[in-house]
C-alpha cells in the first residue's frame, strides 16, 4: 500500500492537518518552509528539504480521518511523469484464404459482358 491520500481528499482532515502542522511550527525562526518573514503561511512543496514536513502532514491527515489510497505505488522515478507501457504481446496476423484465379475475360471492373 502506498502512502498517498485517496482522492477526493477529505476536506475536514486536510484542514485539521494543515492547522496542526502550522501550529507545530508556529514558533520556528522565520522565514522557514512554512512561514514567510511576515508570518504568512506558505504551502508545502515537493522539494527534498520538506520531506519531513510532508510526512508530518500525512500522519496528521490520516490521524484526522483521511483515507489512504490502496493502489500500489509505481516503481518509476518521481522525476519521470510518464510511465512506460507494459510489455505488450507481439501480434503476427495470419491471413488465410483459398487460392483463387484471376478472371482473364478482359473486362474491366464494373463493366458487364453482354
Amino acid at each position: 500500500m502506498s502512502d498517498r491520500p485517496k482522492r477526493p481528499l477529505n476536506p475536514a482532515a486536510v484542514s485539521a492537518a494543515d492547522d496542526e502542522v502550522y501550529q507545530n511550527h508556529a514558533d520556528d525562526p522565520r522565514p522557514n518552509a512554512l512561514y514567510d518573514a511576515d508570518g504568512n503561511r506558505k504551502p508545502l512543496d515537493n522539494s527534498a528539504g520538506q520531506a519531513d514536513l510532508r510526512k508530518e502532514w500525512m500522519d496528521s491527515y490520516k490521524a484526522n480521518g483521511g483515507e489512504m489510497d490502496s493502489t500500489p505505488a509505481s516503481n518509476s522515478a518521481a522525476d519521470q511523469p510518464v510511465q512506460p507501457c507494459d510489455d505488450r504481446p507481439v501480434v503476427n496476423p495470419l491471413i488465410s484464404a483459398e487460392a483463387g484465379s484471376l478472371d482473364d475475360s478482359g473486362t474491366e471492373a464494373g463493366e458487364s459482358s453482354e
